[in-house]
């Protein structure tokens, strides 16, 4: 049905469970105008993983605003993504408890990223793994907002 509507450019998806939402990714990446997407996800989410390389699919996506909850508070597991996941992405505004540890590796993805925001950076284990850090050119990148829970930094 929705490949019938070959003009749409934004949608927006209020309360969809994540089985219905794979299924849409795959009608959504047929459309030559869409660029604009927000979701929110109706139950509870384990993994990003799945979800961020599905959108990092949709090739003219330029706008994408996501918010779900994890169960319990509890923090999704991290996103792992390559340099082959390049996405348009320009804004891109995450509601959800999102992991520390895949925010350089999501942003290592979104070389044309302007605005983002997170309302919820979070640390999800007792420890901090330090690790090297590639460098990340984002030279459009004009806004960001990030909101953060049990990040000490002194320990990043």
């Amino acid at each position: 049905l929705i490949l019938q509507f070959i003009h749409l450019e934004k949608l927006i998806l209020d309360k969809i469970q994540m089985k219905y939402l794979r299924k849409m990714f795959n009608y959504l990446m047929n459309l030559p105008k869409f660029h604009s997407l927000t979701i929110s996800i109706g139950d509870y989410i384990d993994s990003l993983d799945l979800l961020f390389f599905n959108l990092f699919n949709l090739l003219t996506l330029k706008y994408c605003k996501i918010e779900y909850e994890a169960k319990n508070f509890e923090c999704p597991s991290s996103i792992y993504l390559t340099e082959y996941n390049s996405s348009p992405i320009q804004y891109l505004i995450i509601n959800g408890r999102f992991p520390f540890k895949s925010l350089n590796n999501v942003l290592c993805c979104l070389p044309k990223l302007r605005h983002l925001s997170i309302n919820a950076l979070v640390h999800c284990r007792d420890y901090f793994e330090i690790q090297d850090l590639s460098p990340i050119k984002l030279k459009y990148l004009k806004y960001v907002a990030l909101k953060f829970d049990c990040i000490r930094f002194d320990k990043v």
